[in-house]
């Protein structure tokens, strides 16, 4: 049986500071994970394949991170949201790293279904880190940035991302 409880902190207690930061690296988040449709064509001449081939790289990080938000959820419950976060972040900068330095398609599309997976306990375990450590009078203001993070990532990585790559390359 569970038992709701509520928060001991007072809306003075707290610091938006950690929010921040979250929502900064979930925009990165977002921001990598929707800037590789528009460079399909461009991946696609870089490793001599097909664009339906290089086409894999966004399902198989979207299936990653959609099959591993059921498995962090729990996690974080018996070990702590924000050292859930921490493992995850850490786990998508590593493998963000490696996927600049993938030798094929295959080896790419393994990367991101791997990176998928480490980004796939950041963003739901940080709105659940939300709600348990921010008081009620605070929360909607931390979701809210947190939200709009989200959604910029969202929307600059789809359109900037590829104006990035033309810049300073895919990596």
């Amino acid at each position: 049986m569970y038992k709701l409880t509520t928060n001991d902190r007072t809306a003075t207690d707290v610091s938006m500071f950690p929010v921040y930061i979250l929502s900064l690296a979930t925009f990165i988040v977002f921001f990598q994970g929707f800037m590789v449709a528009p460079l399909l064509p461009l991946l696609s001449e870089q490793f001599g394949t097909t664009t339906r081939h290089v086409s894999f790289i966004e399902p198989s990080y979207l299936l990653g991170y959609g099959l591993f938000t059921l498995v962090y959820a729990p996690l974080s419950d018996r070990f702590g949201r924000f050292r859930i976060i921490t493992l995850c972040l850490v786990i998508f900068s590593v493998l963000t790293l490696l996927t600049a330095y993938a030798h094929g398609i295959n080896q790419m599309i393994f990367l991101r279904l791997l990176t998928g997976i480490g980004a796939a306990g950041i963003a739901p375990t940080t709105i659940s880190w939300i709600s348990d450590w921010y008081p009620y009078e605070k929360r909607g203001h931390a979701l809210g940035i947190f939200f709009g993070n989200m959604a910029g990532g969202t929307a600059f990585g789809s359109s900037a991302g590829a104006l990035i790559t033309s810049l300073v390359g895919w990596q």
